[in-house]
């Protein structure tokens, strides 16, 4: 906007002013002399540089308005992403994990007692595992969306108020 003010202000010529002092030796006369002049712009009138910063401010905002739109999709996505992997932290610490020690356990106690083979053993051992690796994962995913989403807002979630 203000290289367009400016190149439309251009628009209008300034007038030089010019002024001295001069000796003429001939008659032998001191004068001050004095020069005013104002170009008339019959035949460049500014019009194209005008048009220019015109095109120029409207690109501006339309790519400020495109950045606002990805940044705001980018936001939605990842307030998406955090609440599916809210909601897998959540059912991983209260539902698969303490259901996969309590089914190694029973497995393993079973085992001790001779009635499931070494290999069910391995099975729900590894199963246990497998649930805490994904609930590691989930965690790690969880507070890479947290970072990101503060990093395109600025400040930390904690920060941020309904």
């Amino acid at each position: 906007q203000a290289v367009e003010a400016l190149v439309e202000a251009n628009q209008i010529p300034d007038p030089t002013i010019q002024a001295g002092y001069r000796h003429l030796t001939e008659p032998n006369i001191n004068a001050f002399v004095a020069n005013l002049s104002i170009p008339i712009p019959i035949f460049d009138n500014n019009k194209g540089a005008i048009q220019e910063a015109y095109n120029r401010r409207k690109k501006a905002e339309e790519q400020q308005r495109q950045s606002e739109v990805a940044i705001s999709t980018n936001l939605i996505e990842l307030y998406q992403d955090l609440l599916v992997l809210h909601t897998d932290i959540d059912n991983s610490n209260k539902i698969i994990i303490p259901e996969a020690e309590k089914a190694y356990k029973i497995i393993n106690d079973g085992y001790l007692l001779g009635k499931f083979r070494f290999l069910d053993v391995l099975e729900s051992q590894r199963t246990l595992f497998e649930a805490r690796k994904n609930l590691i994962t989930s965690l790690l995913d969880y507070n890479i969306r947290v970072a990101e989403m503060e990093r395109l807002i600025g400040r930390p979630l904690m920060t941020v108020t309904k």
